[in-house]
């Protein structure tokens, strides 16, 4: 090596790295060595020895001076890397000289607490103290190669939860998305075993196993699949378990050190050791969970936790999609069923009024097939352009955006029909869609129920008319025939008690008993005869009678009751009046067996071509169970007098308390409607 020998012969001063014993002033290289902010040093070409060391060294790698002057280059290398730098050595003695600097690529220091870094070196050989040496630089590129890892695991990361993202969008089924996740999940992570369990059916405490795996040896984990297949896990209980409890991922560093792993056994016979589960969610639920397995122990990664925990979610979209599909086709398909069946017909049509879809059982009835008027105008189906015909003109209603329902007669079938504005994605209403119920055969069926009704009404007043009758006969007969004879037989009876002396006084006091009977009995009669027939009614009117009916019902049940306000004279005809005094009078019959009242008062409101009829008590108050119940015969017969009149009763609980009922007669001939409003 001529040339360096020449190169270091010429350096007969003190070099830039002399020690302080060999020159006295500082030069400016060894400024520029001592104060460069990088670790920097000398070392011997032969012996690989430190002969000089910067501040920067002393600071980055913890020696002291003197600890560094004692090494060589070997000692602060891992023993793994010192046959490389041996080789490093020879092969720039071999390429002597070299006068630029030299980079001589990453390498592995340890520093003296025994953390190993990167570093990047740079050297140049030099001449010092009279021997051939290297001049090196080295910069610690550790936070940087972590800062590069960090951001490669991340990108990595993302780019799996794309891939799963993805292809959770272009899934086909459930399936297909859970099989490319645990695919995809080890191929990224290295892991190489992962399973999918899902709820068990009916239950969100119990996961069970499904048969999809990902296996990077079949052979070898078949065992341990084998054993999975049999195994459902509740809440709590193994790693799956785990997982459903806390709705997060987690994690097992060795399973072989849980001594409550259930598949402990197998998993030790197979060599599987680190596991880890993350949850597939709907929403807060979780509706799956799914594990993966690695044949070595391995400490928790919170960045791929973080990921699976998004991933989870995407998974959780793919089942929240297929059951909202499902369920969108069971409903299409029970539809399907309902509009075949049910008597209807629905149909589409645009702005124009022309058909874009018919269907329904009802068409066969029209003697039409499904769509057979498809291209047809409502016009050109019912023949006509008249804008009023009620088709037509419900219609033109909904193309403005209304909701229209109507019932129409064609081809003599009875229609009640609805029509809605059909919009676009932007609102906007592009044409019309009905629903026509066939309601002919109910409409028949009514009009029957009708005709029932008023026939059984007509009957219920010829009866009741008859049965007036017959009361004032029977009235007339008490009052006429049993009246007279029971006088005659009094008059006999006082001539009688005249006639006896003194010497028979226990006689005279007998027959005047009997006259005393026949008194009472006459009254009796006289009560019968007017509860069957009120004479006043007739002579003196309905308030006239009411009146009196207010005064009997006091007497007898000692609850007081008043009659309030007046009734024209003439107000109702007979007919009406009779039904009037019998409907208050079974209205107070009622408050003296149920109602428990202390107080009744019965108001008389005429009103225009009216005639209102209050009766209120302050009782207990009518249930609606009592209103209705078909065995309140009483409140029946109370509604059908009233309309067989052309009146109406109603009959409820009182705001104030008790019960009021309330009759409404017309003044003048009218029908009515006697249910309750």
């Amino acid at each position: 090596m001529p040339a360096l020998e020449e190169t270091m012969a010429s350096d007969a001063r003190p070099g830039p790295f002399a020690t302080r014993d060999e020159a006295a002033g500082e030069s400016p290289y060894r400024l520029l060595f001592q104060r460069n902010p990088l670790p920097m040093w000398v070392t011997d070409f032969e012996t690989f020895r430190f002969l000089a060391v910067n501040d920067a060294a002393l600071r980055h790698y913890g020696y002291s001076r003197e600890e560094f002057l004692a090494m060589t280059a070997k000692d602060i290398r891992p023993p793994e890397d010192v046959a490389a730098l041996v080789e490093l050595f020879a092969d720039l003695k071999e390429n002597l000289p070299v006068r630029e600097v030299f980079a001589a690529g990453s390498w592995r220091h340890r520093k003296r607490d025994g953390s190993i870094i990167d570093v990047e070196v740079f050297l140049t050989p030099i001449a010092f103290q009279g021997r051939l040496a290297q001049l090196v630089l080295a910069h610690d590129v550790s936070e940087r190669r972590r800062a590069e890892e960090a951001l490669r695991r991340r990108t990595k990361f993302l780019r799996l939860l794309q891939e799963v993202a993805m292809a959770a969008n272009q899934a086909g089924s459930v399936d297909e998305a859970l099989t490319y996740c645990l695919e995809r999940v080890c191929a990224h992570t290295g892991w190489e075993l992962g399973h999918a369990y899902l709820l068990a059916p009916g239950t969100d405490e119990e996961l069970a196993p499904t048969r999809l795996w990902y296996s990077a040896d079949p052979e070898r984990f078949a065992p341990f699949q084998r054993f999975t297949a049999t195994i459902r896990f509740r809440k709590g209980v193994g790693l799956p378990g785990l997982v459903l409890a806390s709705g997060k991922p987690q994690w097992l560093r060795d399973v072989s050190e849980d001594e409550k792993y259930p598949r402990k056994k197998v998993a030790n016979q197979l060599g599987i050791r680190a596991a880890f589960g993350f949850p597939v969610l709907i929403g807060a639920n979780t509706v799956g969970v799914l594990e993966f397995f690695l044949t070595r122990p391995k400490e928790p990664d919170e960045e791929l936790l973080e990921v699976v925990a998004h991933i989870g979610a995407q998974i959780g979209r793919v089942i929240e999609r297929s059951r909202a599909e499902s369920q969108l086709r069971e409903r299409e398909a029970r539809l399907q069923v309902m509009t075949r069946k049910m008597p209807a017909v629905l149909w589409t049509t645009d702005r124009e009024l022309r058909f874009t879809s018919s269907t329904g059982a009802a068409l066969a009835a029209l003697d039409l097939h499904p769509d057979q008027v498809v291209g047809l105008t409502l016009m050109d189906y019912f023949q006509t352009d008249d804008p009023e015909s009620p088709p037509i003109a419900a219609h033109r209603r909904v193309l403005a955006g209304c909701s229209v329902t109507y019932e129409f007669t064609w081809k003599d079938r009875t229609y009640q029909s609805h029509v809605e504005p059909l919009r676009d994605g932007g609102g906007e209403v592009v044409g019309c869609i009905g629903a026509a119920l066939d309601v002919t055969e109910r409409r028949r069926a009514e009009e029957e129920v009708q005709r029932s009704r008023e026939q059984f009404r007509e009957l219920a007043r010829r009866l009741q008319s008859v049965r007036e009758e017959e009361q004032s006969r029977i009235a007339r007969e008490i009052h006429d025939e049993f009246g007279q004879r029971l006088t005659a037989l009094r008059m006999e009876l006082a001539w009688l008690g005249r006639r006896l002396g003194g010497r028979q006084a226990a006689l005279r006091e007998r027959v005047d008993q009997m006259i005393e009977s026949v008194d009472a009995t006459i009254d009796s009669l006289r009560g019968i005869a007017a509860q069957l027939r009120p004479p006043m009614l007739e002579d003196l009117g309905l308030s006239a009678a009411i009146e009196w009916l207010t005064q009997s019902f006091a007497q007898q049940t000692g609850i007081p009751c008043r009659l309030d306000g007046r009734i024209p004279e003439r107000a109702l005809e007979p007919a009406r009046a009779g039904a009037a005094f019998r409907i208050v009078q079974e209205a107070l019959t009622n408050v003296a067996r149920h109602a428990g009242a202390g107080r009744v008062t019965v108001t008389a409101q005429p009103n225009g071509s009216e005639l209102v009829l209050l009766v209120h008590d302050d009782g207990r108050g009518i249930t609606d169970h009592e209103r209705h119940s078909p065995r309140s015969l009483g409140l029946a017969g109370m509604r059908e007098r009233a309309l067989a009149v052309g009146g109406k009763v109603c009959i409820r609980r009182a705001p104030a308390g008790g019960t009021l009922v309330t009759l409404r007669l017309p003044q003048e001939a009218a029908s009515g409607n006697g249910s309750d409003p």
